[in-house]
């Protein structure tokens, strides 16, 4: 047909968006390169809504179970990937062997000095990094989180899932804190909970 031979003449490099001066690092140029063929693929042979989205970047992230991947993409276009991302992350996984992310680009910026200063809330640290937790949970559900200050002052936040399918998820459990952690630099353990499960199911309570 017409319309998949178009898809076919589209380079698999459009697939990656780069801003003015963004740089790469050179570890990361094979990985991207490697993401943006197989995104290509995957949208030429299968999966056309890919047609239009793109990556920023991506990285690695080493862990005690072996690596992950993360797919950083632009924010606007972040809702469209969540309605393919369990067929995008799935062939990702099945290609490389390596558990795979899906987040938004997210620029911090410094609160200015002048409270008449129009600042945006979800360019602050605390929005930004929440923001970046439950992406690299989705598709399952944050129902609570805890923060746990140790006698040394040191942070850790436990995260409470309603997960999609628990059996799928357990496996990721230690990937998402040492992805988390890359991320951000905060310390977080995953768990799933049969009280918060409940407690969102009834309505009672939702963080």
């Amino acid at each position: 047909p017409a319309e998949k031979a178009a898809v076919n003449m589209f380079p698999a490099n459009a697939k990656i968006r780069k801003f003015a001066g963004q740089k790469t690092k050179p570890e990361d140029q094979d990985l991207e390169q490697s993401l943006a063929t197989t995104l290509h693929q995957l949208q030429v042979n299968e999966l056309q809504t890919l047609s239009g989205l793109q990556f920023i970047k991506a990285k690695e992230i080493t862990t005690p179970v072996g690596s992950a991947i993360v797919l950083i993409v632009p924010r606007k276009q972040l809702k469209a990937w969540q309605k393919v991302h369990t067929k995008v992350t799935g062939e990702i996984e099945k290609r490389t062997s390596k558990q795979a992310f899906i987040i938004a680009h997210r620029r911090i910026m410094n609160k200015p000095n002048s409270s008449k200063i129009k600042f945006p809330r979800a360019r602050t640290l605390k929005i930004v990094h929440e923001n970046a937790l439950a992406d690299i949970c989705y598709p399952d559900d944050i129902v609570a989180k805890r923060t746990h200050i140790s006698t040394n002052g040191r942070n850790t936040i436990r995260v409470y899932l309603a997960a999609k399918d628990a059996e799928m998820t357990k496996p990721r459990l230690e990937t998402l804190r040492i992805v988390y952690k890359a991320l951000t630099g905060k310390d977080a353990i995953f768990e799933f909970s049969i009280f918060f499960v409940y407690i969102a199911v009834a309505g009672v309570s939702r963080c």
